[in-house]
């Protein structure tokens, strides 16, 4: 009888120090191309403040609420400037504006009026890179220059000489 308490007390000491294991199960989504992206190859990816998440892919913006996939394509060979669709980088700003590079253009997307804007700034050429640095700043990278760019006035100067601001 003495060894079935001690196997008794075992059993609830060992279940008293092993710790709860979590049974519910973790998932993951993917998307893919059968999920409705334009591409597979997708460059750069960040979330707006309403939690939408933006993809600049080799075809174009998309944007998942997480449940569906929409696909933002003004990008076309009739626009001028040419823009060309594949996004290397696109940062969402809190007023639904989503800014973004090609390798000719810089241009801003207006999710509440689904509207692309090129943003013209004087010699610029190529786009490289694209990230933010405040509220209403963005730093855009060229062949041969960086940009300070504010998104409340449209200003931009050259870094890192704090060249004279110009207006579009």
């Amino acid at each position: 009888m003495s060894q079935c308490k001690y196997i008794i007390l075992v059993i609830g000491l060992l279940f008293l120090i092993t710790p709860h294991i979590d049974a519910s199960v973790k998932t993951w989504r993917q998307l893919t191309t059968d999920n409705g992206l334009l591409s597979n190859h997708v460059h750069s990816v960040d979330v707006d403040d309403d939690g939408i998440i933006w993809m600049g892919t080799r075809y174009g913006i998309m944007s998942y609420d997480g449940n569906r996939v929409v696909a933002h394509l003004p990008l076309s060979a009739h626009t001028s400037p040419k823009m060309y669709n594949d996004i290397p980088a696109l940062v969402p700003m809190d007023d639904g504006r989503v800014y973004f590079i090609t390798s000719l253009v810089f241009g801003v997307y207006d999710k509440h009026r689904d509207r692309f804007t090129p943003i013209e700034i004087d010699g610029a050429g190529s786009y490289r890179t694209l990230c933010r640095i405040g509220p209403d700043k963005l730093l855009v990278g060229g062949r041969r220059r960086l940009i300070e760019y504010d998104t409340s006035t449209g200003e931009y100067r050259d870094l890192p000489d704090g060249g004279e601001s110009v207006a579009p």
